[in-house]
């Protein structure tokens, strides 16, 4: 069993708090009612980061009540409490990152690149894309999520900008058996124009959906809510028209790979990713835009995300299959109080709704909403004393 000089297999984490603009307002936000820091109320608060990211590393608290960053603990002794399978595949580096969102506002319009391009971008342009690994990510629908997801098909498109007279062009000349490289010409106009072009643009759209002649669509509406965040304009209003629009109910889960163009609209959610912030924006936020990488990359292709079912596990755990090697999310769920045992595995453990004692060799510890804890690799058996409620655990494959 591995333990610390600290006798410890099991640490409580302190999440980092991210307060960005989009977020939901204090009180209202999961993200406010899941911290077990006091933050203040007033601030939107956006995201809980669970991990040792460098940006922004959890803490962890030892049985002596001191705190220490996640990734100054990992750091002193990978093999101890990573394990020689993490120290081999990722450099004896935490390889996954979990958050809490609260969404209030659009997201940037956004993709994450793969292995390879990340590589590039962080030796060419570290500043902002300070990781040179890549992030697939899945999330969990805490209440119902609104997103733009992966690019619609060329007849939606046309049928979407065809209302307005700016697009008639684009309309009239386009070869739809080329789809791909349609997408690519009209959008890629789009993300060249000058800022004075997409400011009349985007008010004559909102102009003509405005007036009452066309029947207005969830695309539309958004369009509108977004332009009264972005009045002067900007290109990633366009996306509304050519990415899907989608609704994830609660409790459903989806992943996004790379590449996939998109932008959180509302909602809250559980979110689970390789650990890297890396992020190609296109627009919709104040961050660093970066259209040629964009453009480069984006996969045009017409989809939109499938629902991940889980499958059923040991013990009443049930776990997400996914495209990925950097890590892998399951979860348990009692509406009804008793005693669980989960096998060691090393990851993070993090209550939803579930309270109880979990247990791990002489360590008791209680646990409640917002509670999450590090086990560490060969923690020994770990049981679950009195347990109700839901509990996600992200760990590797």
């Amino acid at each position: 069993m591995a333990k610390d000089a600290g006798n410890n297999s099991v640490y409580r984490l302190l999440p980092s708090v991210q307060h960005y603009d989009w977020g939901v307002a204090g009180p209202e936000s999961f993200v406010y009612k899941l911290s077990p820091r006091q933050t203040d109320s007033s601030l939107p608060h956006a995201e809980l980061w669970f991990g040792a990211h460098s940006k922004a590393s959890s803490l962890v608290e030892s049985s002596e009540g001191v705190f220490t960053p996640l990734s100054e603990l990992l750091t002193s002794e990978p093999m101890l409490y990573l394990g020689s399978d993490v120290v081999d595949r990722f450099s004896g580096r935490l390889p996954f990152l979990f958050k809490i969102l609260s969404v209030a506002k659009p997201l940037s319009v956004q993709l994450h690149p793969n292995k390879e391009m990340a590589v590039m971008l962080n030796a060419q342009n570290p500043l902002h894309y300070p990781d040179s690994n890549h992030k697939p990510e899945m999330s969990v629908a805490l209440t119902e999520v609104e997103l733009l997801f992966g690019f619609r098909t060329l007849s939606d498109i046309l049928g979407l900008i065809g209302r307005f007279v700016e697009f008639s062009e684009f309309v009239s000349s386009a070869i739809v058996e080329d789809e791909g490289k349609e997408k690519a010409r009209i959008f890629s106009w789009l993300m060249h124009l000058g800022r004075s072009e997409v400011s009349r643009l985007c008010l004559s759209i909102a102009e003509v959906l405005r007036s009452g002649t066309v029947p207005l669509q969830a695309c539309d509406n958004w369009f509108l809510k977004a332009f009264e965040l972005y009045p002067g304009g900007d290109v990633g209003l366009f996306s509304f028209f050519f990415l899907n629009y989608f609704r994830v109910p609660k409790g459903e889960a989806l992943f996004i790979g790379p590449n996939i163009p998109h932008a959180y609209l509302s909602g809250e959610m559980v979110e689970c990713m390789a650990s890297s912030d890396n992020v190609v924006r296109l627009g919709l936020t104040s961050k660093y835009c970066d259209v040629d990488t964009m453009l480069e990359v984006i996969d045009y292709s017409a989809q939109i995300p499938k629902l991940l079912v889980p499958a059923e596990g040991e013990s009443g755990e049930r776990f997400y299959q996914l495209p990925c090697d950097d890590f892998r999310l399951s979860f348990i769920d009692s509406v009804a109080e008793q005693e669980m045992q989960l096998d060691s595995r090393m990851g993070i453990l993090f209550s939803e709704t579930a309270s109880g004692t979990l247990r791990c060799g002489t360590q008791s510890l209680e646990y409640s909403p917002g509670t999450a804890f590090f086990v560490v690799d060969q923690a020994g058996e770990i049981r679950l004393s009195r347990h109700v409620g839901k509990m996600f655990r992200i760990e590797l494959p």
